[in-house]
């Protein structure tokens, strides 16, 4: 009995440390705060536990535990994580993977000059009305097939979990995490590959069953990327971007693409911004790339109200546009955006958004659509639902990092011609109009991907 008592005292001690932990740590938040020194309430739990419990408990179990009870008794935004090395990936083979509910994991960006890019694959089988009718090797691939390398929409189906045996994982119905962990062990990735075709009525059928060996490198993967539309079936007229995030590269890498469509030979007029799986990132890179698309040429434009926590006060800060921002590849250089509605008659933009657009993406889908002149519809899938921030504190000598919400931000609505600031999509998301949602659980090549083709002739019918 006495035993039982002093683990539920512990246990009710470190919620309540859980639950004032946020303030403590915001006394420290100047110099990096250690969680021994800044935080004495929690250290003074520790040495209660360490008194009563019948084991010796470590510090860092203790902090990491700490963290999982904010995240449980807060929002799911807020939380403890271990500061670790970057493990290798998927990501070092040159391709983006997408797993949807079913645990399916597609290809959904190849990465140019990637090994995965350039890939041949050495054993093909090409099938038929659901038959293998034909199998060759390597030499016979191009010939054949046309073409090589991996493909936006491949499936992956299995691969080989050592580069010294001949067996074969299934990869269909393991978790996405589960599978980078068996690729992050190898140098060099063999793996079978479904891609398929499609009849008139959208159906699939497998149309060749590839084996690649790819050997990972280390390299730069653009987060944003410009393909002319003649290159994915579009035709004339259409330009399409992806931003898959707001990491460190992307206000250089989205200012190559940008102008990359403005010097198109073929003079496209209508963008297509593929958001889809984007979580979100810095304000500072999203008020660069919302400043692409202000029509009216504002250098500052308001994007949000943010209403937030200060040390236990109210507080209110805007989040705006910025023509001019700090590249992040070349020490001492800055980047300026330019209007895409002064440089390219007749602009128009549609936004492809699905569950996984998020947060900053969020909010410059709803800042493009704000600023545009006549709308700029969203096609796809109704977003995640992001519309808070968070700040990150640095725990522990660096070990650890602790996200808390600090803050909700509040969108532009026009209301009777005047600008109201009161609109969130926290936990609300942004829908497309009935029309425009596009529903679909696979990844497919560009030519054949619902969403842009649903974009596309939504701004060639405008």
């Amino acid at each position: 009995m006495k035993k039982r008592f002093l683990i539920a005292v512990s246990v009710i001690l470190v919620a309540a440390a859980a639950l004032s932990m946020s303030a403590c740590i915001f006394w420290g938040m100047g110099s990096s705060p250690d969680l021994e020194t800044d935080a004495p309430f929690a250290q003074q739990v520790l040495d209660y536990i360490d008194t009563y419990y019948y084991e010796d408990i470590d510090w860092d179990v203790f902090q990491y535990n700490l963290g999982a009870a904010i995240a449980g008794s807060v929002d799911k935004f807020t939380g403890l994580t271990v500061t670790s090395p970057i493990n290798a990936s998927s990501s070092q083979l040159g391709v983006t993977l997408s797993s949807n509910r079913y645990n399916e994991h597609y290809v959904s960006r190849v990465v140019p000059g990637s090994n995965a890019e350039t890939a041949v694959p050495y054993q093909v089988f090409e099938y038929e009305n659901g038959q293998i009718v034909k199998m060759y090797g390597a030499a016979a691939a191009e010939e054949n097939m046309g073409t090589v390398g991996l493909k936006r929409g491949d499936e992956i189906v299995a691969i080989k979990t050592s580069e010294d045996s001949e067996q074969w994982t299934r990869v269909q119905n393991l978790a996405q995490s589960t599978l980078n962990e068996l690729v992050s062990a190898l140098d060099t990735v063999d793996m079978r590959v479904y891609r398929y075709r499609y009849d008139e009525n959208g159906e699939r059928e497998i149309a060749y069953q590839l084996y690649f060996r790819v050997e990972k490198k280390v390299f730069h993967t653009p987060t944003a990327r410009y393909i002319d539309g003649n290159d994915i079936g579009l035709g004339d007229g259409f330009g399409y971007i992806s931003l898959t995030e707001f990491g460190d590269t992307a206000v250089d890498d989205f200012a190559a693409a940008a102008q990359a469509f403005v010097d198109d030979p073929s003079s496209p007029t209508m963008l297509l911004l593929d958001l889809r799986g984007n979580g979100g990132g810095s304000s500072t890179i999203l008020g660069f790339i919302a400043s692409y698309f202000v029509s009216d040429g504002s250098d500052k434009a308001p994007m949000a109200r943010y209403v937030y926590n200060n040390g236990g006060m109210q507080a209110e800060t805007w989040f705006y546009t910025s023509r001019t921002v700090e590249s992040s590849k070349e020490s001492g250089k800055t980047l300026t955006s330019f209007n895409f509605y002064d440089e390219v008659e007749g602009f128009e933009v549609a936004v492809l958004t699905d569950g996984g657009t998020a947060s900053s993406s969020e909010l410059l889908t709803w800042t493009i659509d704000f600023y545009s002149p006549s709308g700029a519809p969203t096609v796809g899938t109704t977003t995640y639902g992001k519309g808070v921030a968070q700040t990150v504190i640095s725990l522990a000598g660096g070990n650890y990092e602790l996200y808390i919400t600090n803050g909700k931000y509040y969108v532009p609505l026009d209301v009777g011609g005047e600008t109201a600031w009161e609109t969130s999509i926290h936990e609300v998301g942004i829908s497309p109009s009935p029309l425009n949602v596009v529903e679909t659980t696979e990844v497919r090549d560009y030519p054949q991907d619902l969403v842009i083709q649903r974009a596309a002739a939504v701004l060639a019918n405008n």
